[in-house]
């Protein structure tokens, strides 16, 4: 009777565990066994590489503190941009526990992670995500090295991949800052850029193209380079250097054009029959003279006057003025110190009409 009774009560305590087990999620003795958790550290050797550089991804896997052999794990990416995890490839971990990846060569920011899916007694876990910057370059080939102010100049160049499809700035420096111009140049498909843009003031102007950077490239700029603006100076607007029987004026009529600027030589600036000039500094900056001449429209009828243009003493043109005709003279004043706007003896007041020589400076 006894026996009977405890194989009962066996039975029962049976029944009893086994309800416990399914209750809390258990199919059995077996399944009821608690995996040991892993932890996956990673670090990468460079956070940062230059262009079409790769570098190392390390990571260590772990359980309980005790580095963990012989197990796979695998490195995926995902560059900015991508929302999905891309398996790069995959390893053994050795007898640290520790795994070593290679980036290949990204070509734009990529992230990356190791993933161990668990294996036998041994949970599966995920590394934290490490961000590999690869730094981009802005190469200039061609440009525009000379260039009228107002007029636009142009820029060409290539870049590293990861700046395909972007857009670049102009940068011009200005008293040792760079300051952003408001032309933004496009880079193609292909990595190639080719645009225009114009500068205002004259002289040496430093010039860099920028990107600014965004999620996937950091900011970056191109070397600088130095672009020659020329920029037409009204001889009016400087210092004569020698001046005989001449003066200046605004709003002077001339064959019937009203000049806004005016340098009268000879006859009637005091009285009529004599020469005159009026001479100015090119310091060698000069490439152009441009400018009209004739009689002031206040001469008298069937007034003449023989006119010259000379640079260093050696004219550049003359001719005859006549009242009623403004001539355009277009000279090529290259290499000059100075230049000299006059008239022969027995010539008549004679204008010269918004005079003015491009330089790549003030002269």
């Amino acid at each position: 009777m006894k026996l009977i009774f405890r194989r009962r009560w066996q039975l029962v305590l049976a029944s009893s565990a086994a309800a416990l087990a399914l209750l809390l999620g258990g199919a059995g003795p077996a399944a009821a066994a608690t995996k040991a958790p892993t932890t996956l550290g990673i670090y990468l050797s460079q956070s940062t590489v230059a262009p079409n550089k790769s570098t190392t991804v390390v990571g260590a896997l772990r359980s309980y503190g005790a580095p963990v052999r012989g197990q796979t794990v695998q490195l995926e990416m995902r560059p900015a941009g991508q929302s999905t995890w891309t398996l790069k490839s995959k390893a053994q971990t050795n007898s640290e526990g520790k795994v070593a990846f290679n980036t290949g060569v990204p070509v734009r920011n990529t992230s990356f992670r190791i993933v161990y899916t668990g294996a036998g007694s041994l949970a599966g876990s995920t590394s934290l995500v490490k961000l590999l910057t690869v730094n981009q370059t802005i190469t200039i080939g061609s440009f525009g090295a000379n260039v009228q102010a107002g007029q636009k100049t142009w820029v060409s160049g290539w870049t590293t991949p990861g700046l395909r499809n972007k857009t670049l700035s102009v940068q011009i420096q200005r008293d040792g800052s760079w300051m952003d111009n408001s032309a933004t140049i496009a880079v193609g498909a292909d990595g190639r850029f080719s645009g225009r843009f114009a500068l205002n003031e004259g002289g040496a102007q430093n010039i860099r193209l920028r990107f600014s950077g965004d999620s996937s490239a950091p900011a970056t700029v191109s070397g600088a380079k130095t672009v020659t603006v020329y920029k037409w100076y009204y001889l009016n607007d400087l210092e004569w250097v020698d001046v005989d029987d001449s003066h200046t004026s605004t709003w002077t009529s001339i064959g019937g054009t009203s000049f806004q600027r005016v340098i009268k030589t000879g006859g009637s600036t005091s009285w009529g029959g004599y020469a005159g000039w009026a001479e100015y500094n090119l310091s060698y900056k000069c490439t152009s003279f441009l400018g009209y001449v004739g009689i002031l429209d206040s001469a008298a009828s069937g007034s003449t006057s023989n006119f010259f243009v000379s640079v260093d003493g050696l004219d550049r043109a003359n001719g005859t003025a006549s009242l009623g005709q403004a001539q355009r003279l277009e000279l090529d004043v290259s290499g000059g110190f100075r230049i000299r706007l006059g008239i022969t003896s027995n010539g008549q007041s004679t204008g010269w009409g918004n005079a003015k020589v491009l330089c790549s400076n003030q002269p």
